[in-house]
């Protein structure tokens, strides 16, 4: 006795469900890092880029699903940056280009260096997405800068912070 075959319509829809869900949940679950574009402070220089760059995934222990993290560090001199709002302006005004608007997300709990620096001046500030909220899930930047101690000199530090697509999914979900 033989078991009866499958119309071939049938297989075909089969492999293609399949092909469908997998590709949908790699999709997902595939990192997106908000790489930003930007020039580092010293940029102008031979070897002024971003002096270091790192990409990480961070879930906290209230959430389900992770947050992708770019940072970036660079140091800035003088003469071309007299103080913080020099180097503050020179970042601002290659994000706002870029869809991004100063706000207050969230930076103390995400950024290390909100340990030590204040928010706002010689401290650290907050963008999100151009008419986002910042007190919902979504992208945003942590951008801190301080001088160095006796030097004429400020330290950089950049870090975006991306929610997964499942965080959106989740929430969705349970509201």
């Amino acid at each position: 006795m033989t078991t009866p075959r499958r119309p071939r319509r049938v297989r075909i829809a089969l492999a293609l469900a399949t092909i469908a869900i997998v590709g949908s949940c790699a999709y997902v679950l595939s990192p997106r890092y908000v790489a930003l574009p930007i020039d580092a402070p010293m940029a102008y220089l031979p070897r002024g880029d971003w002096w270091y760059e790192e990409r990480s995934i961070r879930t906290w222990t209230d959430e389900i699903a992770p947050y992708y993290i770019w940072r970036a560090s660079a140091t800035a001199y003088g003469p071309g940056y007299q103080d913080w709002r020099d180097v503050t302006a020179y970042i601002e005004a290659q994000l706002i280009p870029l869809g991004w608007q100063r706000a207050y997300p969230n930076c103390v709990n995400q950024l290390p260096e909100a340990e030590f620096l204040a928010e706002g001046e010689n401290g650290y500030l907050g963008f999100t997405r151009l008419g986002s909220n910042a007190d919902e899930p979504g992208p945003f930047i942590c951008l801190a800068v301080w001088p160095q101690d006796g030097q004429d000199s400020f330290n950089v530090v950049i870090q975006s912070f991306n929610p997964s697509l499942l965080l959106f999914l989740s929430q969705s979900f349970s509201a």
